[in-house]
């Protein structure tokens, strides 16, 4: 496909002019390659503009996208305003919330981003109120490196590499790193790939430690407690790496295969998790503002049969 020509293919089969909303498609693409089946997983964006909430849509939508989210036969109505959808107390609550925050009337800019990105923007208000926000230090080079070539030291970690990655070849160079973070938590890396500079977050599960041409593997906290890994045909996990932003059952809860019970950002859009089973929620791992990726489980959920301790 040409620009052009990929955006009216995608204004016959899909959401609209992609143009429009190119964050919006471009997640929701990213997320029907993931899952390799399209629109098993709908973010909420995705949603609210099938569902007439971001208005008329410049291009028509997909009877296949728009039945899956309003049901068999239905149709989008946008003949409403998406003002209309906005809830009139919002913003004397986000308001009332901010000043108990804040201890002072907060500004319209405050409340506005508040009721935008409420669990960043808190995050963001508390630790501006406590005299923390200021720009993470970083070491300009990785400490006590000593650069070898390939080869000659036993155990030695690459700093400069070439990868390849499904037939393709990037370039990488290791520029610098945050200073050490708590035990178990994200470590951010600064790293050049093919000569651009990227920001990536690392978060250890194993470390090894080289010991005479050897290393030495060390459990980390993650492993004792915290979000375990996936193992049961009930556990939910988020379709790609994100942060949690809402779990929407409480344990012991029923729920159905297919229910909405958590939603994660990633790629600055909001993903729904759904239940994988009917049944019961046995344990919830995650809180909201809690890191999780594919591999690990926000929540547990069993049969019906298998637990009958909340009935």
């Amino acid at each position: 496909f040409t620009q052009g020509s990929l955006i009216e293919e995608m204004k016959k089969r899909g959401i609209g002019r992609p143009s429009t909303y190119a964050q919006i498609v471009g997640v929701q693409a990213v997320l029907n390659v993931i899952t390799g089946e399209r629109y098993k997983v709908i973010t909420k964006e995705v949603r609210e503009y099938v569902e007439g909430k971001y208005g008329k849509p410049p291009g028509p939508i997909s009877k296949e996208l728009a039945e899956k989210i309003l049901g068999p036969g239905k149709e989008p109505d946008f003949s409403t305003r998406a003002a209309d959808y906005a809830d009139p107390q919002e913003w004397e609550r986000a308001k009332k919330e901010l000043q108990e925050l804040f201890g002072r009337e907060p500004t319209d800019e405050e409340i506005l981003l508040y009721i935008l990105f409420p669990m960043q923007a808190k995050e963001f208000f508390e630790l501006r109120e406590k005299g923390e926000l200021h720009p993470e230090p970083v070491d300009a080079e990785l400490p006590e490196v000593a650069e070898t070539r390939p080869g000659e030291v036993p155990g030695a970690a690459p700093v400069e590499f070439e990868i390849t990655y499904h037939g393709e070849k990037f370039k990488v160079k290791i520029e610098g790193v945050s200073v050490d973070a708590e035990a178990g938590k994200p470590r951010k890396y600064y790293v050049r790939i093919n000569n651009k500079l990227e920001e990536i977050q690392l978060k250890p599960f194993k470390e090894a430690i080289p010991q005479g041409g050897g290393a030495q593997t060390v459990q980390t906290a993650e492993e004792e407690g915290g979000i375990p890994k996936a193992t049961e045909k009930g556990d939910v996990t988020p379709p790609m790496p994100g942060k949690v932003v809402k779990i929407l059952v409480k344990e012991g809860e029923p729920v159905q295969q297919g229910q909405t019970v958590a939603t994660v950002e990633a790629m600055k859009m909001e993903n729904e998790v759904h239940a994988p089973i009917d049944g019961i929620v046995k344990k919830i791992f995650a809180k909201p503002g809690d890191q999780v990726n594919p591999d690990q489980a926000i929540m547990r959920i069993v049969p019906h049969k298998e637990d009958n301790s909340y009935q």
